[in-house]
């Protein structure tokens, strides 16, 4: 009896750990997907605009704004 239960929780275990990597790993995809997709087309987006924006002594500032949040949004 006391083998059976052994070999009952070490394979609970081991199905959890198992389910805890695919987690993290489903996770990790995820994030970069995302970075990749959203996030950095966005960021340069905003950079390029930021730069146009910036060659101009009125749009300085607002320019000067998207660049940092730029910088943010990418980093």
């Amino acid at each position: 009896m006391g083998t059976i239960l052994t070999i009952v929780l070490v394979a609970i275990v081991a199905v959890l750990v198992i389910l805890w990597l695919a987690f993290k790993f489903t996770g990790t995809i995820v994030k970069a997907v995302f970075w990749l997709g959203i996030k950095l087309p966005v960021g340069i987006v905003m950079a390029v605009t930021g730069l146009v924006m910036m060659c101009t002594i009125i749009l300085f500032p607002l320019g000067a704004a998207l660049l940092k949040g730029a910088g943010k949004l990418i980093f």
